[in-house]
């Protein structure tokens, strides 16, 4: 998985060092079904998400409880780095399987 990995555009002409350094990192690599859920509001924001093929959304709920979606996540997407940077602690949307997809996901810390 670590070559997928290494293949995301984001990683694109980094050095052999750093390649090294990343494959290290205790990734994890899972498959969803459509509609089946990554993660939910409120749990710890523990990952990026690097979409090997299918997409995610993200959703929230209005006051009413209608779902609304907020993006989609198509194959070669990377998530959710605006997140991280802006000091989330917490999802602050569900994440759910829209098309049958295989995720690596990254430690966020």
């Amino acid at each position: 998985m670590y070559k997928e990995l290494l293949d995301f555009h984001i990683f694109e002409g980094i050095s052999e060092q750093s390649k090294e350094r990343i494959m290290k990192i205790p990734i994890l690599y899972k498959e969803y079904e459509a509609e089946e859920i990554v993660s939910f509001f409120g749990e710890e924001l523990k990952y990026i998400h690097f979409i090997l093929k299918g997409t995610l959304k993200t959703t929230e709920y209005s006051i009413q409880g209608r779902e609304i979606v907020s993006s989609y996540y198509p194959k070669r997407s990377i998530f959710p780095f605006y997140l991280l940077y802006s000091g989330a602690q917490t999802q602050p949307y569900n994440i759910t399987c829209f098309k049958d997809a295989q995720v690596i996901h990254v430690p966020a810390t």
